[in-house]
């Protein structure tokens, strides 16, 4: 997700100004995704350069290559890339916060890694020489950290997502019955997300065909998932998909109770197309509720009667009128051009004060 993020940027970059290029520090893997990034980059630039080698100092391969490239600015991403480039080229560094480090890392590292990734992060961005959150709800959460940083949200591709497609017509090419209600849930099947617990509300609340609940995505938790809910006909686990603006164009409702975000890059691609959102009332989610006109609706956290009353309300609803509210949200404040151009703007300020 955060990928895509950046491959936004540099594709909507003005390339009379700019010159964008990749370095890489590790060998590609399957799931890369350089290919995407290849017709917006002049170059990619690979020098291996290990964890261990950024934490013991050992930048000489790093700082040989830099100088060579000379580029007026580094937008780095990941606690190592980020804290690296802050060792040796902090004047031109951009960095972008995509999630709240305190609780994120410790979650998913466990408390001495994740503590250690932490501070790591945080010496970054006190040397960087200017670091953004991808929402103004995360710059929030960072002020209790003593950290002051700009905002500049999330945006994502709007010309991707056609809201005048024939909904019926979708359904019909991905063989779901045109009469079916549809919620959709996408992203990371993972404890932070808790897909788990909009699949178990779900299940509890609807047994029948005419309701389904569409779940897009792959992560530690798939296969248990599936396993515990294959007797649900109503329940599709389709994994992960290329073509998740289909999906979503099918569908009705998006539906998502993540515990922690830094701005959710799933739920953005629903309002771009145009579905009214239900939300776990984490700063975030309550972000994109109440930057626009009204969208879609909260629940309290975790709370099982809240997002049962909600999931049955909300379909008696305007959907049309939601659904419009939802797409041009997307497109005045969550829109992947202007996301860039502010980039842009932070790119020159450094590049002409180098």
């Amino acid at each position: 997700e955060i990928l895509v993020l950046y491959i936004s940027i540099i594709k909507n970059l003005n390339f009379d100004k700019f010159e964008p290029m990749i370095l890489t520090f590790s060998e590609e893997t399957a799931e890369s995704s350089l290919d995407d990034f290849m017709p917006y980059i002049s170059k990619h630039i690979f020098t291996r350069v290990s964890k261990t080698e950024i934490l013991l100092g050992k930048f000489k391969r790093l700082v040989e290559t830099i100088n060579k490239i000379s580029p007026d600015v580094i937008h780095a991403t990941g606690v190592f890339p980020d804290y690296a480039i802050s060792k040796i080229y902090s004047h031109r560094q951009v960095i972008t916060m995509h999630n709240y480090a305190p609780v994120d890392y410790i979650a998913k590292f466990g408390t001495i890694r994740g503590s250690i990734l932490k501070k790591m992060q945080f010496k970054a961005v006190k040397r960087a020489r200017k670091t953004v959150a991808c929402s103004e709800s995360l710059t929030e959460l960072y002020r209790n950290n003593n950290l002051r940083l700009g905002y500049i949200r999330n945006g994502t591709d709007i010309k991707k997502y056609n809201v005048d497609l024939d909904k019926n017509i979708i359904k019909k090419k991905l063989k779901i019955n045109k009469y079916t209600f549809i919620f959709i849930y996408t992203g990371h099947l993972s404890t932070e997300k808790n897909a788990s617990f909009v699949i178990e509300n779900f299940a509890r609340l609807f047994n029948d065909s005419n309701v389904a609940l569409l779940v897009l995505g792959d992560g530690k938790k798939a296969a248990e998932l599936k396993k515990a809910y294959e007797s649900f006909t109503n329940i599709l686990f389709m994994g992960k998909v290329s073509n998740v603006e289909e999906y979503l164009s099918a569908s009705d409702i998006y539906v998502s109770a993540s515990k922690t975000e830094g701005m959710p890059n799933g739920v953005l691609e629903a309002i771009a197309s145009g579905l009214p959102v239900l939300l776990s009332d984490i700063p975030q989610h309550k972000e994109i509720l109440e930057v626009g006109e009204i969208c879609g609706y909260s629940f309290s956290l975790d709370n099982r009667d809240e997002l049962c009353k909600e999931m049955r309300s909300i379909q008696n609803d305007d959907l049309k009128t939601l659904s419009k509210n939802a797409r041009a949200t997307a497109e005045k404040y969550f829109n992947s051009v202007k996301m860039s151009e502010e980039y842009q703007k932070i790119y020159e300020g450094i590049a002409s004060n180098a």
